[in-house]
């Protein structure tokens, strides 16, 4: 069985792997879909449902509260100070003829970040922490309640939860999520992988120490289930934030789920082998919440000093009306997709800047406030 610091430092690199193909799928750059085999919205988002469950703490059953207060500060607290200000930032860019994203109001800052998540859209992405939140608290209790009833093992668990997410699958192909509806429907659709996660850290990844020749037998049953799956099935992408998008039967989106998370799992299980001393590594995974939050207000940023260069009569190309419309528009030259590994490395590095600058400023205040208390003892 691996070490805790492999494990932690195999999901880092999870972690890391998962949020670049969140940027990549919104980018519409399939670089890492290998041939289509695996689109990223068959899975990608599931990664992180997988990675939470995986750190779920069943101790934290018996102090429910402490949970709630913990995720809330860790979850909630940092999303909701950031819409404020990404609502900011977006009313005062209607005001310079952009028109993508919603007005500021007690609704888009309160009620829709549960709903819908996307009411700005500049933070468009994050609509997964008030869900994560929930899903969160849903387990909690659903496990308390279970433990009642001596129905706490976790494979039972995963079961009831894989039932859960079956019937939402059924329930948004009948067209009976949205709107409100979809504050549960994400929880169900999310529940099994989340409970997969803690399936994997406490039962199965002992079983998942293979050698050469047991690596290889792992990716080619994995590639051949997927590679039958896009030849039989009507389309493996759907989409998680909207629980919607469902083309083939109810068991398909989580086998899909299951194959993309066990590629990145296993590729990730095998750079963690590899002693990179990597420190930026280390931090992004460790800041994929902030990643996610905003690396479309990143991309926006490239787009707005591109749109400058166009004015200024230095770029060929350049659509001003997807500019100032959608968000997720990434000028292309020419037709060439490359192009957008710029886009890839704005998003990822300028939310790390970012929070490198938070992190100064609060050490710079945190050591102020001790020499403060050090001085009144003295």
């Amino acid at each position: 069985m691996s070490s805790n610091g492999e494990r932690n430092k195999t999901f880092t690199i999870l972690s890391c792997i998962g949020i670049v193909l969140i940027i990549l799928g919104h980018l519409n750059f399939g670089i890492l879909e290998f041939g289509g085999l695996f689109p990223y919205y068959s899975y990608h988002v599931m990664i992180f449902v997988f990675v939470s469950g995986y750190f779920y703490k069943k101790e934290d059953e018996k102090n429910i509260l402490g949970l709630v207060k913990r995720k809330a500060k860790r979850l909630l607290l940092p999303y909701m100070i950031t819409n404020l200000l990404i609502g900011i930032i977006v009313s005062l860019l209607h005001r310079a003829g952009i028109i993508f994203g919603g007005r500021l109001t007690p609704v888009t800052l309160f009620v829709e970040p549960f709903t819908d998540g996307h009411q700005f859209m500049l933070n468009a992405p994050a609509w997964f922490i008030p869900a994560l939140f929930l899903l969160e608290l849903f387990n909690v209790i659903a496990r308390k309640v279970l433990g009642y009833v001596k129905a706490d093992n976790e494979y039972v668990i995963f079961v009831i939860y894989f039932l859960l997410g079956i019937a939402c699958v059924i329930l948004s192909q009948r067209g009976s999520i949205y709107d409100y509806y979809r504050i549960p429907g994400r929880i169900m659709l999310m529940a099994p992988v989340f409970q997969a996660g803690r399936l994997y850290a406490a039962k199965l990844e002992r079983f998942n120490n293979l050698g050469i020749i047991g690596n290889g037998i792992y990716f080619t049953i994995i590639l051949i289930l997927n590679l039958i799956l896009c030849k039989t099935m009507a389309g493996l992408g759907f989409s998680v934030a909207w629980v919607n998008g469902f083309n083939n039967n109810p068991f398909i989106p989580f086998v899909t789920s299951f194959t993309g998370i066990a590629l990145w799992l296993k590729i990730s299980q095998i750079l963690a082998r590899i002693d990179l001393k990597n420190g930026f590594a280390d931090y992004m995974g460790r800041h994929t919440g902030y990643i996610c939050i905003f690396h479309l207000a990143a991309s926006f940023a490239l787009n707005s000093l591109l749109a400058f260069l166009h004015t200024k009569g230095s770029l060929d190309g350049f659509d001003m009306t997807l500019y100032k419309g959608d968000v997720y528009y990434a000028y292309v030259p020419a037709g060439a997709d490359a192009f957008k590994l710029i886009y890839l490395a704005v998003c990822i590095i300028l939310p790390i800047v970012f929070c490198l600058l938070y992190d100064k400023v609060a050490s710079i205040f945190k050591n102020a406030g001790k020499r403060r208390v050090l001085k009144q003892e003295n």
